[in-house]
């Protein structure tokens, strides 16, 4: 994997609310001006600065040391930055392990709290969260709240799409998406919500969490949402008209391909073709 750089600079601090607990913001989201199309992971920490691979595992112990970094952080929010083309995952002080997918930012504690243990998601990552009954784990997005004690699930939060997911893979979850509209999911459900509302239903997980393992699975998904999933997994654009993508599509693909072979596939079961622009654009038609 290419090698790009990843940049330490110095923490933000928690935000304090009225009752003067430590609770993380969702303006962190909203407010921060780090770009997301960059084409470097890019992890806000410290001051330090170094190069890391595409791909890289960060893991923190339980005094908040990273492998990227040999000093102690404390009290303070780390981000990590990852654009689209790149993946990373991190393993938090707890144990909880969380996978990040491209064009996804995360705010998340060097070291959690002794109460609750708490992440800022934009985009897409899967967790596996380490048990304890004492701390909830929860994760806040820009339109709903997840709250487990130990579990396995996927969020799916990016801010262009029409709507926001939680799929569910064992355990139990909690999805509070505002106006005390609060949902217990159970394993192999998922929950989409919109600005309309919440819809529940049972799906095959291993469609909604295989980007983790750099495959792609599609059960009569439409071309057109296939392509910009990978447009957003590659980093590269991909142009085609309404029609090309109201097209139902289902198979398996290998992401550790490259783009080209991948469309490649696409492209000659559906009898569509391509065709790649002088700016690297892929350009496909009938």
């Amino acid at each position: 994997a290419a090698s790009i750089a990843v940049f330490l600079s110095v923490g933000l601090y928690f935000w304090m609310d009225t009752k003067s607990d430590t609770s993380m913001s969702l303006a962190l989201l909203e407010n921060n001006t780090s770009s997301l199309a960059d084409d470097e992971i890019v992890l806000i920490e410290s001051d330090d600065k170094m190069q890391l691979k595409d791909e890289s595992s960060i893991k923190y112990d339980m005094d908040g040391k990273s492998n990227a970094e040999q000093h102690v952080v404390k009290e303070e929010i780390n981000q990590i930055i990852v654009p689209k083309g790149r993946r990373a995952d991190i393993t938090f002080s707890d144990g909880t392990k969380m996978y990040v997918n491209a064009g996804t930012r995360v705010f998340y504690p060097a070291v959690f709290k002794k109460d609750k243990r708490e992440i800022l998601v934009e985009g897409e990552v899967f967790l596996e969260v380490e048990k304890d009954p004492s701390r909830p784990f929860i994760v806040k997005t820009n339109r709903f709240e997840v709250k487990v004690l130990g579990t396995q699930f996927n969020v799916c939060a990016y801010k262009e799409d029409a709507f926001t997911s939680v799929v569910l893979v064992n355990g139990s979850v909690e999805v509070n998406s505002g106006k005390n509209n609060r949902s217990v999911l159970s394993p192999n459900q998922m929950i989409k919500v919109n600005d309309k509302g919440t819809d529940i239903k049972e799906v095959d997980v291993f469609e909604y969490i295989c980007w983790k393992d750099n495959m792609m699975m599609l059960n009569g998904r439409k071309v057109g949402e296939t392509l910009d999933r990978l447009s957003r997994y590659y980093g590269r654009n991909i142009w085609y008209n309404e029609e090309i993508g109201n097209i139902p599509i289902s198979g398996k693909l290998d992401l550790r391909e490259n783009m080209e072979d991948v469309i490649n596939i696409i492209c000659q079961s559906m009898f569509l073709q391509y065709k790649t622009d002088a700016n690297n654009n892929i350009i496909i038609s009938k």
